[in-house]
């Protein structure tokens, strides 16, 4: 068990029970691979994507031949403030928080959008239809919507603080993680300023 079995057959064994415990085994790996297939890739509770299909979604959007002509960008979506919040609140209603959170942001988005939580206080969004004023105005909007909405947290209202980095695809980055590091590295002074 210690090893990562998860029963046991005491000798002598009756092959009954063998094959019983094999056949109800490879039923069980069965119905979780079955799962794992047919698992829908978004959240139903916030309509959040998992973050593993919106890296690979921004990776295919990377791939593509005519990058340096095409619309479309990630906004990094980043709640300044998590370990005063984290503090105030606890690590548990943090948590709800930020669900709240992205909850809200997924309400916001168009039909070519997708989001996912990428962090702890950190979303992305990536949008493959926007033109670089479309991106920048989705982000203001998000951020102006996400700012001014009091998110309930022990029935005190609580305001949120963010920062929006925009990074447009025609940058023709060569992944990723590259172009993540790109509207994410600048947030720490875009918290300082208005538009943020």
């Amino acid at each position: 068990l210690e090893a990562g079995g998860d029963a046991s057959l005491s000798k002598p064994i009756r092959p009954k029970h063998l094959i019983a415990a094999v056949s109800n085994r490879v039923r069980r790996a069965r119905a979780v691979q079955r799962r794992g297939v047919e698992r829908d890739p978004r959240d139903p509770a916030t309509g959040l994507f998992q973050r593993a299909h919106v890296l690979d979604h921004l990776s295919g959007l990377l791939a593509s031949e005519d990058l340096r002509n095409r619309k479309g960008g990630l906004l990094f979506v980043d709640v300044d403030g998590l370990g005063a919040l984290r503090e105030k609140f606890g690590l548990s209603k943090l948590e709800r928080l930020l669900v709240d959170v992205g909850g809200e942001l997924v309400g916001r988005l168009g039909g070519g959008d997708i989001a996912a939580r990428y962090s702890d206080g950190c979303y992305l969004v990536v949008s493959a239809d926007r033109d670089d004023a479309a991106l920048e105005t989705l982000a203001l909007s998000l951020r102006s919507a996400l700012a001014t909405r009091a998110f309930d947290v022990d029935r005190r209202p609580v305001r949120l603080r963010l920062s929006i980095g925009v990074c447009a695809l025609r940058h023709g980055f060569s992944d990723a993680g590259a172009m993540i590091n790109a509207p994410e590295r600048p947030s720490p002074q875009a918290r300082g300023n208005g538009p943020g």
